[in-house]
């Protein structure tokens, strides 16, 4: 009786963990269309999309908070540099670095948080925005020589893709349509990855800055509006 229990569990475990799996994939879908109508809801009130990531470091996540029902932990963020920087012990923005939002989480995700950057229990992330087509680096000085002929750095903007460095792409700068169109998808998270001697970032919300970044910082000012951007490059599918 023992041994045909045995193999009753041994065939059934594979069944349920393939059922739990399956679950889990169909979570994950859902989480990428929420985000993907918070991205449209943010349009339809801001005449634009999100930014990739501004001029103080806060990344795409941040703006649409108030689109995927996290209204409160938006209304504790402070877009300043001094006030709000997440390298300051305790402050609001370093209690939202480590705050779990599931709908940036893929179910199946095994990275747990953990400290980063000096923040405790600092939340990993699943889904990552699309800068471009082009785009195989974070600046022109790091991009390996075999890249392909007109490889392009995240600093060297404007971008082609839609969530770039004080991006401020509308619909209709869509030219092959939204639903041709990545604006952002799902990749591996391991934070412990490096590549061409950099690490990549898995990590949501603001805000930190250290000085002017990239040009995005020193020719669109904060106080730009992001849908004037000068020189503002259709998206393509």
């Amino acid at each position: 009786m023992i041994a045909i229990l045995a193999t009753l569990i041994g065939l059934l475990l594979p069944a349920v963990q393939s059922v739990r799996e399956s679950a889990r994939q169909v979570q994950c879908k859902n989480n990428l269309r929420n985000l993907s109508l918070a991205m449209l809801s943010y349009h339809e009130t801001e005449q634009r999309f999100p930014y990739g990531f501004n001029w103080l470091e806060a990344l795409w996540h941040a703006p649409i908070l108030p689109h995927i029902e996290q209204q409160p932990l938006f209304d504790t963020l402070v877009f300043d540099e001094h006030q709000g920087n997440w390298a300051t012990n305790g402050s609001a923005n370093e209690r939202a670095c480590g705050t779990v939002i599931p709908v940036f989480r893929c179910p199946s995700m095994p990275v747990n948080p953990r400290d980063n950057q000096g923040i405790p229990l600092r939340v990993p992330v699943s889904y990552r925005g699309c800068a471009g087509s082009d785009v195989y680096s974070d600046d022109a000085s790091t991009l390996p020589p075999s890249v392909p002929a007109g490889a392009r750095a995240l600093e060297q903007v404007p971008l082609n893709g839609m969530l770039w460095g004080e991006s401020g792409v509308q619909i209709a700068d869509v030219r092959d349509g939204t639903s041709n169109t990545v604006i952002i998808g799902e990749s591996l998270t391991d934070p412990d990855y490096v590549k061409d001697s950099q690490a990549m970032d898995y990590w949501p919300l603001p805000v930190r800055r250290e000085g002017r970044i990239g040009p995005w910082g020193t020719f669109y000012p904060p106080t730009s509006g992001a849908a004037s951007l000068p020189g503002r490059r259709a998206a393509r599918g």
